[in-house]
């Protein structure tokens, strides 16, 4: 919890400078905490403003996924696909959240 409460700060504070620590502090927190959906989502906006936008749609996959939100981590999941090559580790990952968000209908 203390990794995505000093990342918070960080991105909240709109510090260039900060960013790449928060990045690193979220990252963390999403490895311990992986059905942390704030982290995630704060995840995806580190991302953004770093211009990663596969890393940032990745992040809102997981953020939905661990919120229950299949059909928005199945839109995420195919908008970060869109953003990597295929077959790399951001693709694949992508993947899963897709396959693991299935609709039932």
């Amino acid at each position: 919890m203390l990794h995505f409460e000093i990342a918070q700060v960080e991105i909240e504070f709109g510090d260039k400078a900060l960013e790449h620590d928060a990045l690193d502090h979220l990252r963390e927190a999403t490895r311990i905490e992986p059905l942390n959906a704030d982290a995630w989502r704060l995840l995806s906006i580190a991302y953004g403003r770093q211009g990663q936008m596969g890393d940032s749609a990745l992040a809102l996959a997981e953020a939905a996924s661990a919120r229950g939100e299949k059909k928005e981590a199945r839109l995420e999941a195919d908008r970060a696909q869109q953003k990597f090559p295929y077959g790399s580790p951001g693709y694949l990952r992508a993947q899963d959240i897709r396959d693991a968000n299935k609709s039932t209908d």
